[in-house]
């Protein structure tokens, strides 16, 4: 006898949510074993080493303020490339993106009337960055489809180029000498 429609019972979604968290607890504890083994392979004391990489990293809103500086783009990434690994592509120019989106973003901003009108500088650099990542995008995507190109010369291999581009004090050893041990 089949049960009614209403009383058919249907898996419920905390235990998908539990199974998520299971595995990122599990996850974590790989990750801080394999950590430790090294650690211990290396003669570092683990525990002593945890704290200084949690000190290092979020002891003052100085180095908390750094490490959301590096974690946004990196997490904007990350979802960028999910959405075109998921579909069955391949993104290997996420660096140049990045790096042309921070360009056209930085035009914006150093534009006169900027301070002027801060709210319409934030909405129009924000699209700017957006603007500059496509642009490279669909520059390396027509090299690759109309010239024959691979994606390593045609995204990667173009940044290297666009390198001296960057302020000479903007390099990460030099901002940031008072991490230094």
């Amino acid at each position: 006898m089949r049960e009614p429609a209403a009383l058919r019972l249907a898996p419920r979604r905390s235990s998908a949510v539990l199974l998520a968290l299971s595995e990122i607890v599990l996850l974590l504890a790989i990750v801080l074993g394999f950590t430790t083994v090294i650690l211990l392979m290396a003669g570092a004391p683990p525990l002593k080493a945890y704290y200084h990489i949690i000190m290092g990293s979020l002891g003052s809103w100085g180095k908390l303020g750094h490490v959301i500086k590096a974690w946004i783009p990196l997490t904007l990434c990350a979802c960028g490339l999910l959405y075109t690994f998921r579909i069955g592509l391949w993104n290997i120019g996420v660096e140049g993106q990045v790096f042309m989106g921070a360009v056209f973003t930085t035009l914006v901003l150093r534009l006169p009337w900027a301070a002027d009108h801060p709210a319409l500088c934030v909405c129009l650099s924000l699209l700017a960055g957006v603007a500059g990542g496509g642009l490279w995008a669909l520059l390396a995507g027509f090299l690759k489809t109309k010239a024959g190109v691979h994606e390593i010369f045609a995204g990667g291999g173009a940044v290297a180029d666009l390198r001296p581009l960057e302020a000479p004090g903007d390099r990460l050893h030099e901002r940031h000498r008072d991490l230094r041990p």
